[in-house]
């Protein structure tokens, strides 16, 4: 009994560990960094002063660093001052509606700001994926919780997958490891009881659909 519990615990651990490691507010800027090591100067010649322009590529990850990470998590103990979340966890979908507001507002002004500063099409393109998957999550939040950590998962993984598509570049690699890391994220969440099956599936399935089309068609 007592090595179950052990066990029990370890794998719990693990699953929290997988859940801070890939939590929703980062994995924008870790998606950005994956678009930086593809060298899409070879396939955007217009766009070749800006995808080599260190300090642009610098600029543009404390720019998203900021509005995507800082600001939200700085913003979690005001929120459970005012009793606006019970938790950092945000259970229940009723918690999620505020945070996913200001989340929302964040990214188009993270848009607005890199679209206003000349950052590469592709980088503020995806930032628009990252506000309309979450304007999608809260939406949906409205009538029923969706997994965000995979709604990110998938919008990560629809990015690459599209541009694979639409550009013929070879992401078999990334594509393999995204895969992989969604389903760590998946099972972490199932574990620690955060979501059910539908629910993980759902998040996924809407973040890479916003993805494929945003991509594709813009």
């Amino acid at each position: 009994m007592k090595l179950n519990v052990e066990n029990f615990q370890a794998e719990r651990l693990i699953a929290q560990t997988i859940s801070l490691f890939f939590h929703p507010m980062l994995l924008t800027l870790y998606g950005i960094f994956l678009l930086y090591q593809l060298d899409l100067y070879n396939y955007f010649p217009r766009e070749f002063h800006k995808w080599i322009s260190k300090d642009l590529e610098k600029w543009i990850y404390m720019v998203v660093a900021i509005n995507t990470i800082l600001i939200p998590f700085s913003l979690i103990p005001f929120y459970l001052y005012r009793k606006l979340i019970l938790s950092i966890r945000m259970e229940q979908s009723q918690e999620r509606i505020i945070p996913l507001i200001i989340q929302s507002v964040l990214f188009f002004i993270t848009y607005y700001i890199l679209n206003k500063f000349y950052s590469p099409d592709l980088i503020t393109t995806y930032i628009l994926v990252g506000g309309l998957s979450v304007v999608i999550a809260l939406l949906i939040n409205l009538n029923w919780k969706i997994s965000l950590h995979l709604l990110g998962m998938g919008a990560i993984t629809g990015t690459f997958f599209t541009l694979s598509l639409k550009y013929r570049i070879d992401v078999n690699n990334y594509l393999i490891i995204l895969l992989l890391i969604s389903g760590l994220v998946a099972y972490s969440r199932l574990k620690l009881e955060a979501h059910n099956p539908k629910q993980i599936y759902a998040g996924f399935a809407v973040g890479f659909s916003i993805a494929s089309v945003i991509i594709y068609y813009f």
